[in-house]
């Protein structure tokens, strides 16, 4: 490699170095250090591989001080990370009223998205619907549990606003990317909480396998919302990971209508789970009489 190549790569490298002392700085509550480092040409503004800079790991610390030193500095208080994420979304996360004030005075201000998130958990029709006017992007994940505004109005049963947002064009199979809402949609949460006419509303507007299916998983305790996933066109003998197919679900839940609505519908009674048991055994081995006594029924 020649040196004209060569100074620039170690130029570079000598930079991010310089800002990661920043950041450890900060995270350490060591503001000598910090301010050492800013003598020494640190970046304030300087980011690690996620786009999270000094002062966003301050407000994560709900660290007054050193948000204010930073601020003083010229920290940039409207930056954001690579999922979107500003200092201000990390300090209301923390519940930090004094870091949320530093920062709005700075500048920092909640994007669309995030007032969107704000005023669904605030069960505020009004600013949702004036956000919607403005043109918010109503399939957008939010920056706290990753999740779509349908999947959050739905979670709260704030249902003025889910059909609001039905209304909109919300996307209800555009998947969470969180920790625990990676792989879920809207479908999936109506299917969860058992909620029968909401999943008809979703299904009806964008009936994909793969979603019917799940929601008859996810929804088998419940005889009402398994009807509706079957007139979507859910498969009856749909397997999960585990081989447990839709009446094994039922049966191991002791729910008996929907065990009734799953054998109405075809479902058979011989097929087992990956380990070998079969919805019989599962009521057996749970102790319900009345789901046994269905599936053995000639």
């Amino acid at each position: 490699m020649s040196i004209g190549v060569l100074l620039p790569l170690i130029l570079i490298s000598a930079i991010q170095e310089s800002d990661e002392k920043l950041r450890l700085a900060v995270r350490g509550g060591d503001t000598a250090e910090v301010r050492a480092a800013l003598e020494a040409g640190s970046d304030v503004d300087g980011t690690d591989a996620t786009g999270r800079t000094a002062l966003m790991v301050a407000a994560g610390r709900n660290d007054k001080a050193m948000v204010q030193l930073l601020l003083e500095a010229g920290a940039d208080a409207t930056k954001r990370d690579a999922d979107g994420v500003s200092a201000l979304t990390v300090a209301k996360a923390e519940a930090s009223p004094d870091v949320v004030s530093l920062l709005r005075d700075a500048g920092a201000q909640e994007s669309q998205e995030e007032r969107l998130d704000d005023a669904i958990r605030n069960g505020d029709l009004a600013t949702v619907e004036g956000l919607l006017e403005e043109g918010v992007d109503v399939n957008a994940l939010d920056t706290g549990a990753y999740q779509t505004p349908l999947m959050t109005a739905l979670e709260l049963r704030e249902l003025d606003i889910f059909l609001r947002l039905v209304e909109a064009g919300a996307d209800p199979t555009r998947e969470g990317t969180g920790i625990a809402t990676t792989g879920e949609n809207a479908i999936s949460v109506a299917a969860r909480q058992a909620s029968p006419w909401a999943l008809r509303l979703l299904l009806e507007s964008h009936a994909r396998q793969a979603d019917s299916d799940r929601a008859l998983m996810l929804g088998c305790a419940s005889a009402a919302v398994v009807r509706v996933a079957l007139e979507a066109g859910a498969n009856v003998n749909a397997k999960s990971e585990n081989e447990k197919t839709p009446l094994i679900c039922a049966a191991s839940a002791g729910a008996v209508d929907a065990v009734s609505a799953l054998l109405e519908a075809g479902a058979n009674v011989d097929t087992t789970s990956a380990d070998g048991r079969s919805a019989r055994d599962w009521a057996e081995l749970k102790g319900f009489d009345d789901v046994v006594s269905l599936l053995t029924r000639p």
